[in-house]
């Protein structure tokens, strides 16, 4: 008897971690940074930007590499959208980020 077991179609992950308790948080601080993700658009604490600028636009908001980032989605918006606005800031170092409803 032979078995074959495959896996198709991870090419990528997206690492997802389990929120903070309140005793490891450290708290939410600095300017706000919330990115709104639509079908067809990105918008920074509500004014509207391009996929090419956030990660830095986010950056300059930030008072640490650890600061936390809101991202709130459309009810429009797909979740592709959601993983590529993941990929954009997470693959320019902009890991900790909290996705609400």
């Amino acid at each position: 008897m032979i078995m074959l077991a495959a896996r198709f179609g991870l090419d990528q992950v997206i690492e997802i971690r389990p929120s903070e308790t309140q005793e490891e948080s450290t708290g939410y601080t600095g300017a706000p940074r919330l990115v709104e993700i639509g079908p067809e658009s990105l918008r920074l604490n509500g004014a509207p930007l391009t996929a090419d600028l956030l990660p830095q636009a986010v950056k300059n908001l930030m008072p640490g590499p650890d600061a936390v980032v809101i991202l709130r989605s459309d009810p429009e918006a797909s979740v592709q959208n959601v993983v590529d606005a993941l990929d954009l800031l997470h693959g320019s170092g902009i890991a900790n980020t909290v996705i609400v409803e």
